[in-house]
């Protein structure tokens, strides 16, 4: 800002006051145009600024000086008042500082902004040589790192298997350097994941795994950056919270605070050891007002009793070694006491699984995630650890089959686990259970009894009701499909028949309570492919409805691969069926009052 640019921009009171303490005549006639003219004239003269800066006090010469350390020359009023009470209203009243008002931006409220041509007088803030750098670094066995795209497999693997308890399965070997409770960990990644949406929510309510952290997971330089991401732009989650303090919310706003203290540290050397106390008393001193300047006025009443040690070194503190350490961005020492800034992942290859012994797999933390977990419906997780210990059973394996898992889909995720060929003793076992797969069928079904073989005989012949018909049990017993069961007995009584349904059945017209029952998988085929062709023509409708993306992934969950490519074949014919009928003609809101009675 040029202080012409500033002066043009104050208020014409304002004027006045610079010009009585200036010196320069004026009077109440005189006009706005007047005022400008005399104080560019007066600032203009050679050395009067240097004067000016040479006759400042010491609180008058420090808040200056807090302004220059600020890229844009601005320095926060409340913060200049409570340090050098009425130094930057002296400073304002004789045109060396500017009063703003930030509605948005690194600073707001009121605001002192400085002119470049003043800037430009002032001395140079003196380097800073940053932190002091520790002798040496802690031996490999005290030092912590943390995973997040391992972290997060865990808290999937968790949603995925039901009943399964996510304290028992990490509280054993994870650890937390800064001495958080077990859970916060967890807690913070499951909220980045589900404002990243890779995790879910249901319509009930619950979690489960978006249709993208499979992929992520295979790619962990792309997860943790996508996480990083999301903590940088999510304002639900509070870090003045995390310290306790009531009302976390209206103390400051989350985006701008958070922005701060990531572009302080990152400031901080990579691949150095530093004390975190070293850490928080170097931005102390370089940067002492790095956490006042984005509190709310509210805040910093609140916040005028605590010092930097009841305030910024605690949320320095839980920064580095909560949200930063748990992003994989920072390790640590053992007890927290010093933490190194880490290089960016990059992409590698996965570490292979390994079976130990005829069915035990290891799979170690950098194993190839997003395949694990998919692996995992068809495993057994007997520890979780590093390495986490599976074991494949047959009871589970046929568990996974009849939920639309396939024995081919098994094998393939093994291998690419394993990332060789199965041992013989293995294929032996899988090609065993395959051949097993199907010979007994569990399904839906419900029975048309007769009282005698000729009733049943006179019922089956009639056009009406042979439709719903599939086999003949027993001279008394005909197969009917369960979906089918209430037309049956409406057609029945069309034909002059007295058919007694089963109480059952007869909850099933309140189709909020017992509908469910009478779905068999014929009606699961139709609606998946009726999904699948709506979403082809209509994208944007199906949006609309609430809860049909979701309904369409467990859909698909159901059906072993090779049945769902024939599925998704089917659905593509009706899509194309659908996309070249013609529509008919939209009405007019005219035509429609036209027709209305």
């Amino acid at each position: 800002m040029r202080l012409a640019e500033a002066l043009d921009e104050t208020a014409t009171a304002v004027l006045r006051r610079m010009a009585d303490s200036h010196g320069l005549p004026h009077d109440d006639s005189a006009t706005r145009s007047e005022l400008l003219d005399r104080l560019a004239e007066r600032f203009a003269s050679p050395g009067l600024l240097s004067s000016l800066l040479a006759g400042l006090g010491a609180d008058e010469r420090a808040v200056l000086t807090l302004a220059r350390a600020n890229e844009a020359g601005e320095v926060r009023g409340q913060l200049a008042d409570r340090d050098f009470p009425g130094a930057a209203e002296s400073l304002a009243e004789r045109g060396l500082l500017f009063r703003v008002f930030a509605a948005a931006g690194p600073l707001r409220g009121e605001v002192f902004a400085a002119p470049e041509e003043i800037l430009a007088l002032l001395p140079p803030p003196l380097p800073d040589s940053g932190p002091p750098l520790e002798d040496a670094s802690p031996p490999a066995w005290e030092r912590r790192a943390s995973d997040p795209a391992f972290s997060l497999f865990c808290i999937a693997s968790t949603l995925n298997r039901r009943g399964a308890s996510l304290e028992a399965d990490v509280r054993a070997w994870s650890e937390e350097p800064g001495g958080w409770p077990w859970d916060a960990r967890w807690k913070f990644l499951q909220h980045l994941a589900e404002s990243a949406g890779l995790i879910v929510r249901q319509t009930d309510g619950a979690l489960s795994s978006g249709p993208s952290l499979t992929r992520v997971l295979d790619d962990p330089p792309a997860l943790a950056d996508r996480l990083w991401r999301a903590y940088r732009r999510d304002r639900g989650f509070l870090e003045l919270a995390q310290l306790g303090l009531a009302e976390a919310a209206e103390l400051a706003a989350p985006l701008p605070l958070r922005a701060a203290l990531l572009e302080a540290i990152e400031d901080l050397p990579a691949g150095e050891w530093l004390a975190v106390d070293a850490v928080s008393a170097w931005l102390e001193r370089t940067r002492p007002n790095v956490v006042r300047e984005q509190l709310s006025p509210r805040g910093l009443v609140l916040a005028e009793s605590l010092g930097w040690a009841q305030l910024e070194a605690p949320l320095v503190r839980y920064v580095l070694l909560g949200p930063l350490y748990w992003l994989g961005l920072v390790g640590a020492s053992v007890d927290g006491s010093r933490v190194v800034r880490r290089a960016p992942l990059e992409a590698r290859a996965a570490d292979p699984c390994a079976w130990d012994g005829a069915a035990e797999l290891l799979a170690p933390p950098r194993a190839a995630l997003g395949t694990l977990l998919d692996a995992e419906r068809y495993l057994v997780l007997r520890e979780r650890s590093r390495p986490s210990r599976y074991h494949l059973v047959q009871a589970h394996v046929a568990t996974a089959l009849g939920g639309g898992g396939s024995l081919a889909e098994c094998r393939a995720l093994l291998q690419r686990l394993t990332q060789r060929h199965l041992p013989a003793a293995l294929e032996e076992r899988l090609s065993t259970w395959q051949q097993r797969f199907g010979a007994l069928t569990v399904r839906p079904a419900v029975l048309l009894e007769g009282r005698t073989a000729a009733e049943l005989d006179e019922a089956a012949a009639d056009e009406r009701v042979r439709g719903f018909l599939r086999d003949r049990l027993s001279p008394t017993v005909i197969e009917v499909a369960a979906a089918d069961a209430l037309e049956l007995a409406a057609a029945l009584r069309e034909a002059n028949h007295l058919p007694r349904v089963d109480a059952a059945l007869r909850l099933s017209s309140d189709s909020r309570r017992a509908y469910a029952g009478l779905v068999d998988e014929q009606v699961l085929e139709f609606l998946l492919v009726s999904l699948l062709a709506f979403a082809s023509v209509r994208p944007e409708r199906l949006a609309e409805l609430e809860g049909s993306a979701a309904l369409q992934e467990r859909l698909e969950r159901q059906f072993p691969p090779e049945r769902l490519r024939d599925l998704r074949t089917a659905a593509a014919r009706l899509a194309g069926e659908l996309g070249s009928a013609p529509r008919p003609p939209r009405r007019t809101a005219r035509a429609r009052r036209r027709r209305a009675p």
